[in-house]
């Protein structure tokens, strides 16, 4: 077999990852009811308010928490997605995991 004749072949088996539309499930659709409880609300949730239009969770923290004074994180919903997807994850998700 040739290079081009396995090249074309390759192209077959090849899985074209899940990426994230607004609006859409963060994780494939057949997968939402094997979530965990609390990010299958969370994920209930993201449903909710991406159809109202939003983009963003805004999550609340306390000086206790950084010691600067209380303040607030926002957090993209692609960013979100990244977090269902176990992929590469934006240090503000990290950050909202550690509270």
């Amino acid at each position: 077999m040739s290079i081009p004749e396995y090249l074309d072949h390759l192209e077959e088996f090849q899985e074209v990852a899940y990426q994230y539309r607004h609006g859409y499930p963060l994780v494939k659709p057949e997968l939402v009811n094997g979530l965990p409880t609390k990010m299958r609300r969370l994920h209930k949730w993201y449903t909710r308010a991406s159809e109202e239009g939003a983009n963003w969770i805004y999550v609340g923290y306390k000086n206790e928490h950084y010691g600067n004074g209380d303040g607030m994180i926002m957090i993209e919903f692609s960013e979100l997605f990244q977090l269902y997807q176990q992929d590469a994850i934006d240090k503000s998700i990290v950050s909202a995991y550690c509270l």
